[in-house]
């Protein structure tokens, strides 16, 4: 498998696991020290505050689609 491939995989992973709710298979997939920015809203530092964010879309019952992705290198 190419690395297009692989981060559209990692990308329908991402979307999938946020769409079940599943917050600990979407936590897996980053570091500690990771950051997590909705560009031009808000940025968030380390699994914690990551973590955060995507516990409470669970509580809304947030929905996300990628839509219109494009891979630029």
């Amino acid at each position: 498998m190419n690395d297009h491939n692989n981060l559209v995989s990692l990308v329908e992973s991402f979307q999938e696991g946020l769409n079940q709710h599943d917050v600990d298979k979407v936590m897996s997939m980053f570091a500690e020290n990771a950051e997590f920015e909705i560009v031009g809203v808000s940025k968030y530092s380390g699994k914690e505050q990551i973590r955060n964010v995507f516990e409470y879309d669970v509580g809304v019952n947030t929905e996300l689609k990628f839509i219109n992705c494009k891979l630029s290198c």
